[in-house]
């Protein structure tokens, strides 16, 4: 089953990372997504990124921009997580 076939409660904060550069709209398919998540009540952030998918994986970390994005996100979660990253 499709996770976008089960968003209809709120969820957890959802981050749908996706490459700008893959040629089947990956960017596109997380816009609706989230648009849908986002309908349900859920909290969601599309992070659009220039890097393949494999990139997307590989580069978390690594990627200045990329990895203060993602960790900005995480922040916006909880004080838990925070911690966890301080």
């Amino acid at each position: 089953v499709s996770p976008f076939h089960l968003l209809k409660t709120p969820q957890p904060p959802i981050l749908a990372i996706c490459s700008t550069v893959r040629r089947d709209n990956a960017c596109d398919n997380a816009k609706r997504f989230a648009s849908k998540a986002q309908s349900s009540g859920t909290d969601v952030e599309v992070l659009e990124i220039n890097l393949s998918h494999r990139d997307i994986n590989a580069k978390l970390g690594l990627n200045k921009a990329y990895t203060r994005s993602v960790e900005k996100f995480m922040r916006g979660v909880g004080p838990t997580i925070t911690n966890l990253l301080n």
